[in-house]
């Protein structure tokens, strides 16, 4: 289930084509936690990424983490933790090898590296 939060963005929450939510997440381009800076921020791009998580079908989310867009491959990778651990392993395996840069944001830490690192470090 989503945070309740969401619908501080109806326009997220209402959403059923996967296609925008994942330009949206493209264009905004870091991955966020749920929570951000020091006030526990529920943000937009958060919000994004459990509207996905929602509407998304699997096959949809493991084809995702081969998307041009590092911060997508992130957040399919991420959901399929959620969804389907088997088939989360075998995209791990193809992401351990990512070098293209990705931000983030966690609370009041940020990253900026290779995909591999950020998956190494922070979903451990």
């Amino acid at each position: 289930m989503p945070d309740e939060r969401i619908n501080e963005y109806p326009w997220i929450r209402d959403e059923f084509n996967v296609n925008v939510i994942v330009d949206s997440i493209a264009i905004m381009n870091c991955v966020y936690a749920k929570a951000i800076h020091a006030a526990a921020i529920y943000s937009e791009q958060y919000a994004r990424f459990e509207r996905l998580i929602q509407i998304a079908k699997t096959e949809q989310l493991e084809g995702l983490t081969k998307h041009p867009n590092a911060v997508v491959r992130v957040y399919a990778y991420k959901a399929l933790l959620i969804r389907d651990k088997q088939v989360a392993a075998f995209a791990r395996k193809r992401l351990n090898k990512d070098d293209k840069k990705v931000c983030a944001l966690m609370g009041c830490m940020s990253f900026e590296g290779r995909v591999k690192q950020f998956l190494k470090y922070s979903l451990n």
